[in-house]
């Protein structure tokens, strides 16, 4: 089912152990573009690449309408770095626990397919807004 291939799909962007390498690559990354280039295209480029995949077998299958995959699967990678990461980032706090990154995938995976307004679920879907 999608909402299954796409929770699994956003397990794999949002690792801690990924979060803490970014963290310590970013500064030479901000002084070598070519460098910078190539961790954006191994890493959230790749993931939303891999996301608008998804989004278009879906789209093609009638299971979601959407207009440009490319541009809501960058949508749903920004959502799960949210301002976590950047508290990270910042050294306010530490790479969230395993618990903690599923909550964010779940929430963010909720939010995504079903925004905010209190839109109905399919039968049997899982997820909920967690808050933080």
């Amino acid at each position: 089912m999608f909402v299954e291939t796409l929770v699994r799909e956003a397990a794999e962007v949002a690792p801690a152990a990924k979060l803490e390498l970014a963290i310590e690559a970013g500064i030479t990354l901000l002084r070598i573009p070519k460098l910078a280039k190539a961790f954006y295209d191994k890493g959230p480029g790749r993931a939303s690449d891999r996301l608008a995949e998804v989004l278009e077998k879906a789209k093609a299958r009638g299971e979601i309408q959407i207009g440009d995959c490319h541009a809501a699967a960058d949508h749903f990678v920004g959502m799960l770095r949210d301002n976590l990461h950047l508290r990270v980032i910042l050294g306010l706090r530490p790479p969230p626990s395993a618990a903690e990154a599923e909550a964010v995938v779940a929430s963010t995976v909720n939010i995504f397919l079903y925004g905010i307004y209190g839109a109905k679920r399919p039968q049997g879907s899982k997820g909920g807004a967690q808050g933080r």
